[in-house]
């Protein structure tokens, strides 16, 4: 190629820039647009939680020891309230730098449409990983607490009234299904998707999990993320992985209400039993759904001219994107 060097018409040569390194500049790119998301939604989780309820705290709308009182000092409702506010905000900006300026796109598509019972069979199969994840979780759990890992409690945001079921199934089940799918799969895999939708899936389900920073969610919610980034790739279709995601968090929260009502000593019981029960159906349906599909379940035609090592060496070069991966980490420490 030859290139103008001064105003006199004299030329130099300048050699194309090899295709591989053209990609990795590319990957690169959308690296640190990705990582500067997740930067933000760090910040907005970390800072705009705290933000808020000093606000609160002055105005007179929360106690002066909010921040160390449980539940903020006040009562279930309006604690969920706020707690939903702030992070339906802390979810929704780091959409935006994906959502406007070059390149935009918007993390609810695509939609393709499929038939009602696919759908059905794909949703029901989902929710069974999610519960036989469940299971495989308890496992890892329990090992590495051999080795001394401390496994925080989950934090209690229930109390036995019909309208905190109601606000915690909005809080936990429908706001997390919708946003946390549009940021890790609207957004996160489907940027990443051009270098493989294998690669799109693991990367997008390690940054789900990284961010739940809890070391009792975080084996589970990278298994999860695997199993609806798939889902997503299969059918083109985000409405899938939000319709499993809210009906895993809604089942989680209907036992915890159910638990109520039983006595203590059979609670547990309980628990595995149904567990067991929508993981050996939902499983099921997952086979029908997988053989009956079969010829159009399959990924993208693979376009990188990169190995797998070497767009994850592209990646972890990315400043943003392993900043973030590494308070994640260290948030996670942090917790233990």
């Amino acid at each position: 190629m030859y290139t103008p060097s001064n105003g006199f018409g004299y030329y130099h040569y300048v050699p194309p820039v090899p295709p591989q390194e053209a990609e990795k500049k590319k990957l690169r790119s959308t690296a640190l647009r990705v990582g500067t998301m997740l930067l933000v939604l760090i910040g907005t989780m970390q800072i705009v939680y705290t933000v808020v309820v000093l606000a609160l705290m002055v105005a007179g709308i929360l106690p002066k020891d909010a921040l160390t009182a449980d539940m903020l000092g006040v009562d279930n409702r309006t604690f969920l309230l706020i707690y939903s506010a702030v992070y339906a905000l802390s979810m929704g900006l780091p959409m935006l730098i994906v959502m406007i300026g070059k390149n935009r796109i918007f993390p609810l598509s695509p939609a393709k449409s499929m038939r009602g019972s696919t759908a059905f069979l794909g949703i029901l199969g989902g929710v069974g990983v999610c519960m036989a994840a469940n299971i495989v979780t308890s496992y890892i759990l329990a090992f590495l607490e051999q080795f001394g890992v401390t496994v925080p409690e989950t934090p209690q945001m229930m109390v036995n009234t019909p309208e905190s079921y109601l606000l915690n199934l909005f809080t936990i089940a429908v706001l997390p299904a919708l946003l946390e799918e549009m940021v890790f799969r609207g957004c996160v895999l489907r940027l990443f998707r051009s270098y493989g939708d294998g690669f799109a899936i693991i990367v997008s389900a390690l940054t789900f999990s990284l961010m739940h920073g809890n070391i009792r969610q975080i084996p589970f919610a990278f298994i999860v993320g695997l199993v609806l980034g798939w889902l997503y790739v299969v059918t083109n279709n985000i409405w899938i992985p939000i319709m499993v995601h809210f009906i895993n968090n809604g089942v989680s929260v209907s036992m915890e209400y159910l638990g109520f009502f039983l006595p203590e000593e059979t609670v547990g019981v309980f628990y595995t039993l149904i567990i067991i029960a929508l993981a050996i159906i939902g499983l099921g349906a997952g086979l029908v759904f997988i053989l009956t599909n079969r010829h159009n379940i399959r990924f993208a035609p693979k376009t990188t001219t990169l190995t797998i090592g070497e767009r994850f060496g592209v990646l972890m070069k990315a400043p943003t994107f392993l900043i973030a991966i590494i308070i994640y980490i260290l948030l996670t420490l942090m917790g233990m």
